[in-house]
């Protein structure tokens, strides 16, 4: 979270894990560089101990231990494996999604 690349990298991560079937609750909308969602910049801060909110950060770290999560991220892990710092692609897939969210999940997104 400390470069602006950084906070972009979560939202795109976060965006994508989501679009594979893993819904940890973070709505997102359109942006200046795509998907974005206030929610997880928020827990991103919290997560990352820059934002003093108790309660805050077992929420957010709940939405992370959980099993489907942890079932789901090796899936996730192969598609971005080796490209995990490339913005331009985490971007883009990101972008893909918002334009086809469905085709990108093999299961409902939301439990």
């Amino acid at each position: 979270m400390g470069s602006l690349d950084d906070r972009v990298r979560l939202q795109k991560f976060i965006h994508l894990l989501q679009a594979h079937g893993v819904y940890l609750g973070y709505d997102f909308s359109w942006y200046t560089r795509g998907p974005y969602c206030s929610g997880l910049a928020k827990d991103g801060f919290i997560l990352e101990g820059k934002h003093d909110d108790a309660e805050g950060a077992q929420q957010a770290a709940g939405r992370f231990d959980n099993a489907l999560v942890r079932a789901r991220l090796d899936k996730f892990a192969e598609f971005v494996k080796g490209r995990e710092r490339d913005l331009p692609f985490l971007e883009a897939a990101a972008h893909c999604t918002t334009c086809t969210p469905r085709s990108w999940a093999s299961t409902p997104r939301k439990p």
